[in-house]
């Protein structure tokens, strides 16, 4: 896919698909967001450059696994992902850094984890760990020293991870169904397990 098919989908000029894609300003937020989404969907990859041209050397690559668990090949059409993803753009821009965007399908770990690594000479890693297991985190940590994995935690990784306190947020969804008076509370689990799914139900059993 070109800019210019992307503009078309858009209904925007060429130039406002290319100052969108470099982060740079002349556009309001909305669109720069609708042309972003778009060039999301169409697997379009990304390069939110940064303004000050004596830093725009500098990059960071944001890598998912897709098709494993509960992040689907189009993860970035769920709200929660979409929202963290404009997010680390803005922030990645703020600071002077572009952002690349690689997907990996689960079947092809090892053989597409070799060549991201050959293909792209960054800073440093953003993983979304949502749907990954100890082993797959720490044999990419091996590979990039500079990594960073959201949404999720093992604890006993020398590894960079941020995520949400689920245990937390479980236990006062909890408390707060027992506070109005409920005293039949039903759970509804997925049969998917994963870090974050397991920390919820703690904390949610926690509060009963």
């Amino acid at each position: 896919m070109k800019m210019e098919d992307i503009a078309k989908l858009a209904q925007v000029s060429k130039s406002a698909v290319s100052l969108a894609l470099s982060g740079k300003p002349g556009i309001g937020p909305e669109t720069r967001e609708r042309i972003l989404q778009i060039a999301r969907d169409q697997g379009y990859t990304l390069k939110a450059k940064s303004q000050p041209a004596d830093r725009s050397g500098r990059s960071l690559l944001f890598l998912v696994f897709s098709n494993s668990g509960i992040v689907l090949e189009k993860y970035y059409q769920q709200p929660f992902f979409r929202e963290l993803i404009h997010f680390i753009e803005e922030r990645c821009r703020q600071k002077g850094y572009s952002l690349v965007f690689s997907s990996v399908d689960m079947e092809s770990f090892d053989s597409d984890v070799q060549s991201i690594a050959d293909e792209n000479q960054t800073s440093g890693v953003i993983l979304l760990g949502t749907n990954l297991d100890r082993h797959s985190v720490e044999s990419l940590a091996d590979k990039w020293p500079n990594l960073v994995v959201l949404d999720t935690c093992f604890e006993t990784l020398p590894v960079h991870f941020l995520e949400i306190n689920n245990v937390m947020g479980a236990y006062q969804a909890g408390t707060y169904l027992c506070d109005i008076g409920h005293r039949e509370i039903g759970y509804v689990a997925s049969d998917v397990r994963i870090h974050n799914f397991d920390a919820r139900r703690r904390g949610f059993m926690a509060s009963l």
